[in-house]
C-alpha cells in the first residue's frame, strides 16, 4: 500500500515543510494508515536531534534555504528507486545526518557529543490521557506530547510546574483531529527542575496533571 504523501512525512516530524503543507499534514497523517505509521516511526527523531549540542567554539554551520531543502527533497524523491517502499526514509536519513553532522562536525574539527535519553511520564484523568515525552535542549527542555481523550476544536496550554512552584508555559494550541493528538513545545526551565507537567484549557481549566 502507498500514498503520494509518504514523501512528506519525514520533513512533517521534523516540522520543516511551509506551514500550510504542515497543517495539511497534520489533518492527513492520523487518517491515512501508511503515513501515520511512518510518523510513528519517526517521531522520536526532532528529540534526537534537538539534544546534539553544537560546540560554542566553533563556527556556527550554515542554514540551507528554503530553496535549497525543496530541491534535495524533490531530487531524493526522483532519484528513488521505483519499487523502494519507504523513499522517505532515505530523505529522513539524510537530512538527519546532514543536521547531527552539522552540530559537531565544522572546520574539520570533529567533537563528540552524547545525546540524553528523554525522559517519559503518563498521566489519565477523566478520560483524559497524556503522554509526555522531554529531553534536554541546549537551553531548557524540549518537550513532545501525544494527547487522548480532548474534544476537538479544544484551546490547550501545556505547562510545565517546576520542582519550587514556578509554572512555565511550552505554548499553546487548538485540537485539530480526533484520535491521538500530538504536539512539541519547549520551556527555559532545566529537566531536572521540572515536576510535573500540566495540560490547561486557555480559559485555565486543568484536563490532566503528569507527575514527572
Amino acid at each position: 500500500m502507498r500514498c503520494d504523501h509518504e514523501i512528506d512525512v519525514g520533513a512533517y516530524v521534523l516540522d520543516a515543510l511551509e506551514p500550510g503543507e504542515q497543517l495539511r499534514m497534520q489533518q492527513h497523517v492520523p487518517t491515512c494508515p501508511v503515513c501515520s505509521v511512518a510518523a510513528q516511526e519517526l517521531e522520536e527523531l526532532p528529540r534526537l536531534l534537538s539534544a546534539v549540542p553544537a560546540p560554542a567554539e566553533l563556527p556556527e554551520a550554515p542554514v540551507p534555504s528554503e530553496l535549497a531543502f525543496e530541491r534535495f527533497r524533490r531530487s531524493a524523491a526522483a532519484d528513488a528507486p521505483p519499487r523502494r517502499r519507504h523513499p522517505w526514509r532515505w530523505t529522513v536519513a539524510a537530512a538527519a545526518a546532514a543536521l547531527v553532522i552539522g552540530g559537531v562536525v565544522t572546520s574539520g574539527v570533529v567533537t563528540s557529543s552524547t545525546v540524553a535519553a528523554p525522559e517519559v511520564v503518563e498521566a489519565v484523568q477523566d478520560g483524559v490521557h497524556l503522554t509526555a515525552t522531554y529531553v534536554p535542549a541546549s537551553r531548557g527542555t524540549d518537550v513532545r506530547i501525544a494527547l487522548d481523550g480532548v474534544p476537538l476544536g479544544e484551546q490547550c496550554e501545556l505547562v510545565a510546574v517546576g520542582t519550587d512552584g514556578a509554572e512555565e508555559s511550552a505554548g499553546t494550541w487548538k485540537v485539530t483531529y480526533p484520535g491521538t493528538y500530538t504536539w512539541t513545545g519547549w520551556v527555559a526551565m532545566a529537566p531536572q527542575d521540572v515536576a510535573g507537567w500540566d495540560v490547561r484549557t486557555t480559559d485555565g481549566r486543568t484536563l490532566v496533571t503528569a507527575d514527572a
